[in-house]
């Protein structure tokens, strides 16, 4: 290949491979539930993607994969007093269970993964003949949902540029302005997630749950 592309998410083995350091940090340490059941009669009169959840119990958010049986409910937990390894399928039964109000659902645990809700950005976007885009270059907070969006613009912004350059309708220089042109916005992207999931904290705070 004349080029590499690494769209290959946030821990990106190519970005890792080319040497390139992700900098920023870690904003909170989150476990991820992926369930089945079926919850119609609590969604099917308010139908949405995200439900948050100011419960003392089971406090973070229930994602609808798919209305109205598959589900990930996402809750923070706090190293160095707590590890994944705390969750077994028992303790994450009974957050869900605490999260939708009741143990009288039939809930089917699929799988349990930590993951690091972070803001982090690629020192560069490229190096030689290889670049990085979406979660490979700049990972988000959720808050806003400004990484997919990042991530569609960065392909949109490269992909014609490569096409440009491969059918030698432009010199391979004009590559130079991806970086020049997405990186920033990435930037800005970021800080704004960032705010979001402070001005988020702040309502917690508000409701007793810090």
């Amino acid at each position: 290949s004349d080029y590499v592309v690494g769209c290959d998410g946030a821990s990106s083995p190519v970005r890792r491979a080319i040497g390139i350091p992700a900098e920023g940090p870690v904003l909170q340490h989150m476990i991820g539930i992926y369930f089945s059941a079926d919850l119609t009669r609590f969604v099917d009169h308010r139908k949405s993607i995200l439900y948050w959840l100011f419960n003392p119990d089971a406090f973070g958010v229930l994602i609808a994969h798919w209305l109205p049986d598959e589900w990930v409910l996402c809750v923070p937990y706090f190293p160095p007093q707590q590890s994944p390894d705390d969750f077994s399928e028992s303790r994450c039964r009974a957050l869900v269970e605490a999260a939708i109000g009741t143990a009288e659902v039939d809930v089917d645990i699929r799988l349990v993964r930590p993951w690091a809700l972070s803001a982090k950005l690629a020192s560069r976007y490229r190096h030689g003949h290889v670049f990085l885009a979406g979660d490979a270059a700049h990972s988000f907070s959720p808050t806003g949902g400004l990484g997919l969006n990042t991530g569609v613009q960065d392909a949109h912004n490269l992909a014609w540029k490569l096409v440009a350059v491969l059918k030698g309708m432009a010199s391979p220089a004009l590559l130079a302005s991806y970086e020049q042109e997405r990186r920033p916005v990435a930037r800005t992207n970021l800080e704004h997630s960032v705010r979001n999931l402070e001005n988020m904290n702040d309502l917690s705070r508000v409701a007793g749950l810090d």
